[in-house]
């Protein structure tokens, strides 16, 4: 039997139940998105400037699909999404392509301000999803664990992939929750999926095998429930078709490319591991990424309140209720298990197993409250939750204004305001040349590369100015040796070489993780510098300081256009800036 979707009556023998459990929890909320939105604002004020390689990347991407659709090519702007930076799919690009567009003034700040939106939106829609179903406090409590999670902290002031992939989770799983409980399949509900799972398909490659499950499970129930083969069809067709509509193109190009990027990423990237933390055991550090980073302890303590009550609560949930939890609970291992098992933990991608949680944490909240047997025991896990809470929130917010303090708990909450950021801007570096008469874009090359000066940030400087530059890096770090031959004739294509100055100098890099050195190119630079003067290929431009830091220093070398080998060299198209 389908359960119904009105929340039964908060009444003890004619008295109504207290309501301060849910005005209480929803105040939290209220006070927890505040924090996030305030967190997020002084960050950016505080750091105008961002050298987070994949952040800028994001925002280079939507501010360059800006500048193309303000030109009116749309052919282009089809190609750049398509066939651009392929190896990742384009959601985010699609989501900041109108900010960008709508805020040309300041883009960057527009697309970092949209983090705190979509975190917003997020959140609004998990209480969306559940209010119907589990009541007011139900719906705050699942607000409540995505909000508090310490890595949303910083989700809510970062332009990345998390942004339109928790949305569309959120989205997919509020509309399978009323299907799961609903009389019938609905056409409206099932037709508004569709989409909803191909923003998700284009977010990021998890989505698929974790709300994917989900959908599929629900489908599965209802018809082992009610043994109606059209309605199955119905809901495994219909959102099936919009998710084709929606994602179809750019998985039919890219969808192998995503898998090789998702399998590098599960694979690779062991040296982000902070520096305090190497050398601990692998099971101890997993567990307190996960305890610390990716719940904090008032995500701890609303998780293993929740999961109390679920266990007091479960007989007293409906059918379809039942059969939710327990797919939006296998749903969320998949996220979990790949940070667990790979050689990467990073804490944003176990982000969507949180929403996956939220729902029947929700829902074992709102059961629990409404039932008279468990309403005592709800109520005090609902004072535990407040405390917890609040002490989470006053700790950010004293740790924003009074600065770092150490402490492996504190961690999150402190790189929530102060994480490392060398702050440079390269605005200097895009007044060397005027843009070409033939209007193509500058070529600029970068030759060793640090996190201050990379791709990114160079290419951000051009875009801030209302311009595109053709940015790319002449050896790639994983690289062991230079073909000097292939290098050289590479450099005669360019207008502009950027070298990072510290290297220069033979000083470390504080902003590098290890120092400098640690590839070809960077101990390479002198030999370089030698072989294009040798060749009569560059006209000194000196240095450019970029910023207070000395991780921002730059040296410019411009490339002699009146040269003949520079001349020819040019008829030749440059490579691109990405892995295709």
């Amino acid at each position: 039997m389908p359960d119904s979707l009105a929340p039964q009556t908060n009444t003890i023998q004619g008295m109504e139940l207290p309501r301060w459990p849910g005005r209480l929890l929803s105040l939290l909320a209220v006070a927890a998105l505040a924090t996030l939105a305030g967190l997020a604002w002084l960050w950016i004020s505080r750091n105008p400037m961002l050298s987070t390689w994949d952040e800028v990347m994001h925002l280079n991407l939507s501010m360059a699909d800006a500048l193309v659709l303000r030109s009116g090519d749309l052919a282009a702007l089809r190609d750049d999404l398509l066939l651009q930076d392929r190896w990742l799919p384009p959601g985010l690009r699609l989501l900041g392509l109108p900010i960008a567009a709508l805020f040309q003034g300041d883009a960057q700040t527009a697309l970092r301000l949209l983090a705190s939106a979509m975190t917003a939106a997020t959140a609004f829609v998990i209480w969306l999803g559940l209010r119907p179903v589990a009541g007011l406090a139900g719906a705050a409590a699942g607000v409540l664990l995505y909000l508090l999670a310490p890595l949303n902290m910083l989700g809510a002031q970062s332009f990345m992939t998390e942004l339109p992939l928790h949305f569309a989770a959120a989205s997919a799983l509020a509309l399978l929750l009323r299907e799961a409980v609903a009389p019938r399949a609905s056409i409206w509900r099932l037709g508004l999926l569709g989409p909803v799972l191909g923003l998700g398909a284009l977010a990021k490659l998890t989505f698929l095998p974790t709300i994917g499950l989900a959908w599929v499970g629900i489908a599965a129930w209802r018809w082992w429930q009610e043994r109606d083969t059209a309605a199955l069809r119905l809901r495994l067709l219909l959102p099936a078709v919009g998710l084709a509509l929606v994602a179809w193109p750019f998985y039919l190009l890219n969808g192998g490319r995503y898998v090789g990027y998702a399998r590098q990423t599960a694979e690779g990237y062991a040296f982000f591991v902070p520096p305090e933390d190497i050398g601990q055991p692998f099971g101890l550090r997993v567990a307190y990424s996960l305890i610390w980073d990716v719940l904090g302890f008032g995500g701890l303590a609303l998780l293993a309140s929740g999961l109390v009550l679920l266990l007091l609560a479960w007989r007293r949930l409906g059918q379809g209720q039942r059969s939710f939890t327990l797919l939006s609970a296998v749903a969320a291992l998949p996220a979990i298990g790949a940070f667990v098992l790979s050689n990467n933990q990073t804490e944003r991608y176990v982000g969507i197993s949180l929403i996956l949680l939220a729902y029947p944490l929700g829902l074992a909240m709102g059961t629990a409250l409404r039932d008279p047997r468990m309403a005592r025991v709800a109520r005090g896990a609902t004072l535990v939750i407040a405390l917890a809470g609040l002490a989470q929130l006053g700790t950010a917010w004293a740790i924003a204004f009074a600065g770092p303090v150490p402490g492996r708990p504190l961690r999150p909450l402190v790189e929530a305001s102060w994480r490392d950021n060398t702050a440079c801007d390269l605005a200097a570096v895009t007044g060397l040349m005027p843009q070409r008469p033939d209007g193509e874009r500058l070529r600029i090359g970068l030759f060793g590369l640090t996190t201050a000066i990379n791709p990114n940030t160079v290419n951000n400087a051009y875009l801030r100015q209302g311009r595109r530059a053709h940015v790319i890096e002449l050896v790639n770090d994983s690289e062991t040796s230079i073909n000097w031959d292939k290098l050289m004739a590479e450099s005669a294509q360019l207008d502009l070489v950027i070298l990072p100055e510290i290297f220069w100098r033979g000083e470390a890099d504080p902003a590098k993780t290890p120092v400098g050195g640690r590839h070809v190119a960077d101990r390479s630079i002198p030999d370089y510098r030698a072989r294009l003067e040798a060749a009569n290929l560059i006209e000194d431009r000196g240095a450019i300081a970029n910023g207070p830091a000395p991780a921002c220093a730059a040296h410019a070398l411009q490339i002699r256009q009146d040269n003949p080998a520079v001349q020819a060299a040019r008829a030749r198209p440059l490579r691109p800036e990405a892995r295709d």
